[in-house]
């Protein structure tokens, strides 16, 4: 067979929507104004017809942002459950909520519990004014995960069409990294977790999808089609396929990784979306080509070929995990589905059969990968890896609003990237082919730009989630973006000395920060309780609270035409925002993935005294992974305020990846009286001491050829995040340099920020270009090492650049790996007469360590042990383990990592002969797979000095 006669091509047919013509509207004819700063895990907005702004928060709070009072209330919080990425994480009103007022949430009910149910669920409240009716919850329909799935890559957005269908997104729920970054498709026996064809590609599973459903005015008891819910005609398939049984009918589009964000659909089907793809940050010759993500523009149903295919005209190959080799490259053009996880998945997994044959390809509509100027995509200037779908924008000239988006923007669909902060607008030819992009307001920056929408008066409202981990970021935001033909508003920048305090409570204001765009004068009032009354005038004022309780001051700027901005002020009474912090171990001092973390944290809070205790700290461990991290575990600290974690990788996260540990420390106070709970966080963010800088997060002129980092002239530069350099007295780095004349520097926060060390690269002479012969050069620290946390940019010059001319070709440079290595003071000792020594560094094992047999299907830990004997001449020395990594069987490797001990790690004297015990461990899971046969691997023990 040749594949069911169900693919569409994308785009084909579509209606022409043509832009108005001309150079987009300049960047200072818009206004940003911000909203909203008091949010937590801000995940999606709705605008709703008569201004005000709907907020979900992932762990169940819905707000309301009252365009009348410029202030923010909680309109009502749901039962919310938050295992890994899922949460509340789905918000629409429906079309008619005008006079319906329902709207529709998306979230994870804690009952039944997730781990049990393993469900979602799409539900139907009523808005009564600003009060969301919690007992008018309808349940519409039940999105079932995976029995193994713990909340990652799950998606969620909900996006209505105007004739009512309901589209809702979900994502492959399969473990992203156990295949390298490349694409999942495991068919061992007990790797379902780790094959994307058991949910993104079976025509029989909820999962990786987009569904398209219409939910019924008056829906039944019983949560199903028929009952809640209807199946709109036109949908990917029928049911019938096959003899029935092995399709969804609520499947719209399938292939698809974790589409975060729906940003626009139609009565007629048209859809346009986002779609995540794999975390390789390279192209394999025999596995397939680097991650990418893409957005996509389509008016048919469709199969858009994850895990098969991804990139246009780049299939992945066919893995075969037992013999660890390509069988060859998938063909896009027919799609076969023979994965036993697909055809006979296995009782309880919540995995139905669905069709051995499944609809071929059809192609995303715009993609792009980590790094600008890829040639493996036409959007040369796009870059990042979380692509996001912003609305469409539909111009009225009937609109009276003044703030509405010009004619410019007709037709334009709005996307953006969350993980490189751009947003951009895209206008397609009649033919559906993108006809041009332009970046959108490229002078802001929204931070992690979340969730974006239309408002009734044309103006574009954006939800920034942040930077940072969690709850309370500093710069997140609900921001309102205007434009202004004529006169503009004026720019407020105001802040606040204090936003908490006791009882009375005085603050002082300060908006000398605010500016108007054409250069009037402004004048200030402030309205101390939000009741409409002007309480004070001028830049800077201040106001004493004698009552307790929470209060909103506002502060209006007009400029000389009476264009006016606003700036709130959430200001609590009666009761200071505690104060947490994670003492020890310091922000960005390096720390190895698989070695215990014992941390310290500190509250202290003025109204709850003695009761704000450590022990009520939530200290939640993630592991983070490129620009985002994955809750793992959430501990509270003993009386001591101490406690010990073991940050490691998952089964999702092995090979070559960037990844860090990052703490996340939470306390919320107890209130007092009239002044309600306030809470604080503090976060952390710990990187390994040694890093492959192929896996860099940033860079610029900096490439990788054949896997390895590779820099081709002066400027060209990479970055690593987050490091605190206080214990640290040298960097380390593994280089290879076919020619001379040129210098690695070292610089903090930016390529161009202050010197932190240097080192010139010599010739390696390897024999050609593009060879490599790597040596160790190290840069050592001195006085201009910064303090705190920084991060580090390792960036090309020539040494002598007044030599060199523009043409003068640099040397390659290639750049394996940089290891921080601890300082250590250096130990004086009086010298005597009689002889010298030779600088020694003698490390020798006694052999190999050899476990007990490992016993299938029992839970054990065994132990085996070796010896090093260590003869150091050094002031200091230092024994160090490679990552063990797990131990290997042919193509088979333990699901849990090799665990190495070593009695002793460190000398701060001349040694001989020292012994040092070395222990190894390895967990067996009683529902660990073991191959038959010998398990084995080489670790390899490093002896090193910084004072030799």
């Amino acid at each position: 067979m040749t594949g069911l006669l169900l693919a569409a091509t994308a785009l084909v047919g579509v209606p022409a929507t043509a832009s108005a013509q001309g150079a987009p509207p300049a960047d200072d004819r818009f206004e940003v104004s911000l909203l909203d700063r008091n949010i937590t895990q801000g995940i999606r907005i709705e605008t709703l017809p008569d201004g005000r702004v709907l907020l979900a928060e992932r762990d169940g709070r819905l707000k309301l942002f009252k365009p009348a009072t410029g202030t923010t209330v909680v309109a009502g919080q749901l039962a919310t459950g938050v295992p890994g990425e899922l949460g509340f994480v789905g918000l629409a009103a429906a079309p008619d909520f005008a006079t319906s007022h329902h709207i529709y949430a998306h979230y994870v009910p804690t009952a039944p519990a997730y781990a049990v149910s393993r469900i979602s669920r799409v539900s139907r409240f009523t808005l009564t004014g600003d009060t969301l009716d919690l007992a008018s919850e309808k349940p519409i329909y039940n999105v079932q995960h995976p029995a193994y799935a713990g909340g990652g890559h799950s998606a969620g957005d909900l996006e209505f069409a105007p004739n009512g269908d309901l589209y809702i997104a979900t994502g492959d729920n399969t473990g992203c990294c156990a295949s390298f970054g490349y694409p999942p498709m495991d068919e061992r026996p007990g790797q379902i977790a780790n094959d994307a064809q058991a949910t993104s590609a079976n025509t029989n599973n909820p999962n990786g999808k987009i569904l398209r459903i219409h939910p019924r005015s008056e829906p039944g008891a019983t949560v199903g089609e028929g009952s809640t819910y209807d199946i709109p005609a036109g949908n990917l398939f029928t049911g019938a396929e096959d003899g029935g049984g092995k399709t969804l009918r609520e499947i719209y589009a399938m292939g698809l990784r974790n589409p975060f964000t729906i940003g626009d659909a139609t009565s007629s089907g048209e859809l346009w979306f986002a779609d995540y793809g794999p975390d390789a940050t390279l192209a394999d010759a025999t596995r397939g080509p680097a991650g990418h993500v893409s957005m996509i523009r389509t008016t048919k149903p469709a199969n858009f070929g994850w895990p098969y295919c991804y990139v246009p005209g780049q299939p992945y190959g066919d893995w075969d995990y037992v013999a660890g080799a390509s069988r060859g490259f998938y063909d896009c053009g027919n799609l076969v589905n023979n994965s036993p996880n697909n055809l006979t998945p296995a009782a309880g997994t919540f995995v139905n059969p669905g069709l051995l044959d499944i609809p071929d390809n059809t192609a995303r509509t715009m993609w792009w990968t980590y790094s600008a100027g890829s040639p493996t995509t036409p959007f040369e200037d796009l870059f990042g890896g979380g692509a996001m779908a912003g609305p469409k924008y539909t111009y009225d000239a009937s609109n009276p609003s003044t703030s509405k988006f010009p004619a410019w923007f007709d037709g334009r669909y709005f996307f953006f990237d969350w993980t490189t902060d751009w947003v951009a607008t895209a206008a397609f030819n009649g033919d559906g082919s993108v006809k041009d992009h332009e970046f959108f307001l490229p002078v802001h920056t929204f931070v992690k730009p979340m969730d974006m929408q239309f408002g009734a008066d044309g103006a574009l409202y954006v939800l920034a989630y942040g930077n940072g981990w969690g709850a309370n970021n500093d710069d997140t935001g609900l921001y309102r973006v205007t434009y202004a033909a004529g006169n503009r508003r004026p720019t407020v920048k105001a802040k606040a000395d204090k936003d908490s305090g006791g009882t009375p409570l005085t603050v002082s204001f300060d908006a000398t920060g605010s500016t108007d765009p054409d250069g009037d004068a402004l004048t200030y009032s402030w309205d101390w309780t939000n009741d409409g009354t002007a309480d004070a005038t001028g830049v800077t004022a201040s106001h004493t609270y004698t009552t307790a309780g929470q209060y909103v001051a506002r502060l209006t700027v007009t400029d000389a035409n009476g264009a006016t901005s606003i700036q709130n002020f959430p200001i609590t009474v009666g009761n200071t925002r505690p104060v947490v912090k994670i003492v020890s171990p310091a922000d960005g001092t390096p720390r190895a993935l698989g070695q215990p973390l014992t941390f310290k944290v500190a509250v202290s809070d003025a109204e709850d005294g003695t009761k704000a205790d450590c022990t009520k700290i939530a200290v939640t461990l993630s592991l983070g992974h490129n620009s985002h991290a994955h809750p793992d575990v959430t501990v509270n600290p003993g009386a001591d305020c101490t406690a010990t974690v073991t940050p490691d990788r998952d089964s999702a996260h092995n090979g070559n990846l960037y990844l860090f540990t990052v703490l996340e420390a939470t306390y919320t106070d107890l209130g007092n009286g009239d002044a309600p709970a306030l809470t604080a966080t503090d976060a952390a963010e710990y990187s390994p001491p040694t890093q492959a800088t192929n896996v860099y997060p940033l860079g610029e002129g900096t490439g990788l050829y054949t896997g390895q980092t590779f820099m081709q002239g002066p400027g060209h530069w990479f970055m690593f995040r987050n490091y605190d350099l206080a214990t640290i007295g040298a960097i380390r780095m593994s280089i290879s340099s076919r020619g001379s004349g040129g210098t690695m520097e070292v610089r903090a926060d930016s390529p161009t920020g202050p010197l932190i060390t240097s080192v010139v690269m010599p010739d390696t002479k390897p024999a050609a270009s593009l060879q490599r012969i790597y040596q160790v050069q190290t840069a050592l620290l001195d006085a201009r090492k910064p303090q705190g946390a920084h991060d580090l940019y390792f960036v090309t010059k020539w040494t002598n650049p007044a030599e060199h001319g523009p043409n003068d070709p640099f040397p390659e440079i290639f750049f394996n790996t940089f290891t921080l290595v601890p300082y250590a003071a250096s130990v004086e000792t009086p010298g005597t007469v009689g002889g010298t020594v030779p600088a020694t560094l003698s490390l020798a094992l006694s052999g190999p360590a050899t476990f007990a047999p490992f016993q299938p299907g029992v839970a054990k830990e065994y132990t085996a042990t070796s010896e090093a004997t260590v003869t150091s001449s050094a002031g200091d020395a230092t024994l160090s383990v490679s990552d063990p990594g797990r131990l290997t069987n042919g193509a088979f490797s333990l699901p849990q990592p090799l665990r190495v001990e070593l009695g002793t790690a460190q000398w701060t004297a001349p040694v001989a002969n020292a012994k040092v015990p070395i222990t190894f461990k390895q967990a067996i899971g009683a529902n660990d797979a073991l191959r038959t046969g010998t398990y084995s691997r080489t670790v390899t023990f490093t002896l090193s000095t910084t004072s030799p």
